[in-house]
């Protein structure tokens, strides 16, 4: 069944949601929030539990400071999205301002808008998407990134 927009986010397992999602509805967009600290490279995502709970981390800086907790240790990378949406036809476009929200075309979509004549649409990767050199997220993949590389990621293969 054909839908118009699919978002996705839940600060969780938001990667192994996708393929049950996308066995049941055909979206022409899809947006997600992906893990901006993760940074434009990793192919990471957190480890399947059905009780998975994100873990919220308060900033070194931020006690006292009025910086609220970040779910730092949640949902996949950009590159992970990246890569398992492309399995299902989709293709990376962009990001919104702020750096953490991505958008994806499904294949066809952008065939037809090219054929009809409504524009181009730019297809790009993480690295050149510009969405990494948002000062927040710049700041993020520097300050929060490292108090959660140790966690139990998981790289996402080609499944």
């Amino acid at each position: 069944r054909e839908i118009d927009v699919l978002s996705l986010d839940i600060d969780g397992i938001d990667l192994y949601l996708l393929q049950p999602i996308l066995e049941t509805v055909d979206p022409r967009v899809v947006v997600v929030e992906y893990q901006d600290i993760i940074g434009p490279r990793r192919v990471l995502t957190v480890p399947y539990a059905t009780d998975f709970t994100a873990k919220w981390i308060v900033p070194k800086s931020g006690a006292g400071s009025g910086q609220h907790a970040n779910p730092d240790f949640a949902g996949a990378s950009l590159a992970a999205f990246v890569k398992v949406l492309g399995v299902w036809g989709y293709h990376f476009v962009g990001c919104e301002a702020l750096g953490f929200n991505g958008f994806f075309i499904r294949h066809d979509v952008i065939r037809e808008g090219h054929a009809a004549g409504r524009g181009s649409v730019t297809i790009t990767t993480p690295e050149d998407s510009g969405c990494f050199e948002v000062s927040k997220v710049r700041s993020g993949m520097s300050t929060r990134w490292p108090g959660v590389s140790h966690e139990p990621w998981v790289e996402v293969d080609d499944t």
